[in-house]
């Protein structure tokens, strides 16, 4: 996109986040307010941007954070209130704007959704959304929903443009960085807080664990994932017995141009995986992508509180957030080295691959993504996985931006679970749905008849879901 355009979109998106934030300043006084969170990395940055505002102001509020709500969900939702209230959804609700104008609009509630999945429009007296697809705007790619609520809370407040780093945590969370860069919305709110002083930049090695074991962040990098070295603790010792190293060294005793070559000395595509490993690092005083992804993995392992309480300031926290994130890094790696095992089960139609998966449900687009990453799957075509959750099966879908054709997956999701009585939704390149079990196979057949059809002509239709 043209600078120009790029600039006239973001005009648009901060005349829409101004709205909202004028719709908010006044309900905020007057109703009990109600934060329904989505449970990632992005979605918990989010809600601590609002949060803070909130504690500003001195606004009491409750927050829950949760999975994308499907329409049963917000209909027992509703039926649960005995007060009006200031109902706000966070990183979700474009999905369910129907359901939201029927349950909780005409019901007499105030509902704020800020939203950066694919979204019907909906207007309505009791109502703002923002979501950046409805002003041409890729929320999938351009801007994430923490980036959206400090556009809001940053008009209400200016001395929440400190807290602009977490806008970055919640896109860099949703793999809005490709290749080292931002794009869209993204990349101006990111140069603006460059240019400010706000957020630093810098070149280095991507691993996690800056502070900790060197050994430890290579053992169990998951993001990237290191075929090979990640999960294999004597390679990983061997690395470091070449550059003169012991198990306790830490990463203020390496020169980490070194550390990365002795690492892409062992890695399978070194060309790939040095763009993987190799660029911009964005800091205050902590290192960004480092925060994203321990965020994201408490939020997998259903731990959102502490994520928030982490970013929050919350030292106590530190240790339990670390920890959480070493489980999720076990449990990815299990599931990785599973996959690996188990290629031949991967179910292959002209459009997609399919296959079941032994992880928890939350786990499953995460997993996706770093398979596609690392090369574990093959990339051209989308992937779904499947996981048993009860009487219903959850389905994430992933597809690589390396794709030669371009399919969205969150239309597909959606279309296809609404007509087994299901609900779901997404990005273009990511998305997930829950179905019923006996209806597998139905859902699995119009999955398939929607994805090729956009693979001949391409719709367009708007929803909302994992991201």
């Amino acid at each position: 996109m043209r600078e120009k355009e790029l600039l006239s979109s973001l005009n648009k998106l901060e005349q829409t986040a101004a709205e909202t934030a004028d719709f908010l300043l006044e309900k905020i006084g007057k109703l009990e307010v109600e934060i329904f969170a989505h449970g990632d990395a992005d979605g918990v940055a989010s809600s601590l941007l609002l949060a803070t505002f909130l504690r500003l102001r001195d606004v009491p509020f409750r927050l829950t954070f949760t999975g994308p709500f499907g329409a049963k969900d917000m209909i027992r939702l509703a039926e649960s209130q005995e007060k009006k209230k200031l109902m706000v959804f966070l990183d979700q609700g474009g999905s369910e704007v129907d359901t939201i104008q029927r349950s909780l609009l005409e019901t007499g509630h105030q509902v704020v959704i800020i939203d950066h999945h694919q979204g019907q429009p909906l207007t309505h007296a009791s109502l703002s959304y923002l979501n950046p697809h409805l002003v041409g705007m890729d929320g999938g790619l351009e801007i994430s929903a923490a980036g959206l609520t400090y556009l809001v809370v940053e008009r209400l407040e200016r001395s929440m443009r400190r807290l602009g780093w977490l806008a970055v945590v919640g896109a860099l969370g949703d793999r809005q960085e490709i290749d080292g860069r931002f794009i869209g919305a993204n990349q101006l709110l990111v140069q603006r807080m460059l240019d400010e002083g706000l957020v630093k930049k810098k070149t280095g090695l991507r691993l996690t664990g800056r502070n900790g074991s060197l050994l430890n962040a290579l053992c169990y990098s998951v993001k990237p994932y290191l075929p090979g070295i990640s999960g294999n603790e004597e390679l990983c010792l061997s690395i470091l017995k070449q550059l003169g190293l012991d198990r306790s060294a830490t990463f203020h005793q390496v020169d980490e141009e070194k550390l990365l070559e002795a690492i892409l000395s062992r890695c399978p595509d070194p060309e790939k995986f040095r763009k993987m490993l190799w660029g911009p690092l964005y800091h205050n005083h902590r290192y960004l992508h480092e925060e994203a992804i321990i965020a994201q993995a408490c939020g997998m392992m259903e731990r959102p509180a502490v994520a928030f309480g982490r970013l929050a300031g919350d030292s106590s926290l530190e240790t339990l957030a670390w920890s959480t994130t070493l489980e999720y890094a076990k449990k990815i790696l299990s599931a990785l080295q599973w996959i690996s095992f188990h290629r031949d089960s991967l179910k292959n139609t002209p459009v997609m691959r399919y296959l079941h998966v032994p992880v928890e449900a939350s786990m499953a687009g995460e997993l996706l993504s770093v398979s596609l990453e690392s090369g574990i799957l093959p990339s051209e075509l989308p992937v779904i996985a499947l996981v048993d959750s009860g009487t219903q099966i959850k389905v994430s879908g992933r597809v690589s931006h390396t794709a030669q054709k371009r399919y969205n997956i969150g239309v597909a999701l959606s279309m296809s679970a609404r007509i087994v009585g299901g609900a779901g939704g997404g990005h273009e390149a990511a998305g997930a749905a829950y179905i019923p079990k006996n209806k597998l196979d139905i859902f699995l057949s119009k999955l398939e008849e929607f994805l090729s059809g956009q693979s001949e002509n391409r719709g367009e239709t708007g929803v909302a879901g994992e991201g």
